[in-house]
C-alpha cells in the first residue's frame, strides 16, 4: 500500500468507537461486520453490493502504535468506528479498480471497497481519483465520503 496518510478517520461528526475481537485478518479502512459467534467478534465484510447497517470501519491500531498498513490478525482486538453521512474516511480499495473523483463505492464481499458498476448500493463517494488497475497493483486507500 503506497498511501502515506496515517489515519483512517479523516473527518467525522461521530466519535463513536467500537471494539471486538478479529476473527480473521482485517486491515484498517475495510468494511467490518459482526459475526454470530458467542464471543463478540468481527470479520472483514463478507457481503457485497449492499448498504451495510451498521456501517463499521476498521481503524488503525493506534493504541498498539500501528500504521494504517498493519492488519489485525485473528484474536486481536479491532478498533472500529461508526461513520455518519458526510464523514470522510480512508477506504481500502481492492486491487484492480480505477476510480475517478466522484465515483461511488460499495463493499466487494471481502472487506475491501470497489467502484459501483450499476445498481449496487452507493455507500461511499470518492473524494479523489485512484487507479490501481495495472497488473501487480495492490489494494490502496482512497479518501471517500460516507453517503
Amino acid at each position: 500500500m503506497a498511501n502515506t496518510r496515517h489515519q483512517i478517520q479523516v473527518w467525522t461528526n461521530n466519535p463513536t468507537r467500537k471494539e471486538a475481537l478479529a476473527s480473521g485478518t482485517i486491515y484498517p479502512g475495510m468494511a467490518v461486520v459482526r459475526t454470530s459467534a458467542t464471543a463478540d467478534t468481527v470479520i472483514a465484510s463478507n457481503v457485497a453490493d449492499v448498504d451495510i447497517k451498521p456501517l463499521l470501519i476498521g481503524i488503525e491500531g493506534e493504541l498498539l502504535g500501528r500504521e494504517i498498513s498493519v492488519p489485525y490478525t485473528a484474536g486481536e482486538r479491532v478498533s472500529m468506528f461508526v461513520p455518519y453521512p458526510g464523514d470522510e474516511i480512508l477506504a481500502l480499495v481492492a486491487a484492480g479498480q480505477n476510480i475517478a473523483k466522484g465515483d461511488y463505492l460499495t463493499p466487494d464481499g471481502n472487506g475491501y471497497w470497489k467502484k459501483v458498476a450499476t445498481t449496487e448500493a452507493k455507500v461511499l463517494q470518492a473524494r479523489e481519483a485512484l487507479d490501481i488497475s495495472a497488473t501487480g497493483a495492490v489494494a490502496d486507500h482512497i479518501l471517500a465520503e460516507v453517503c
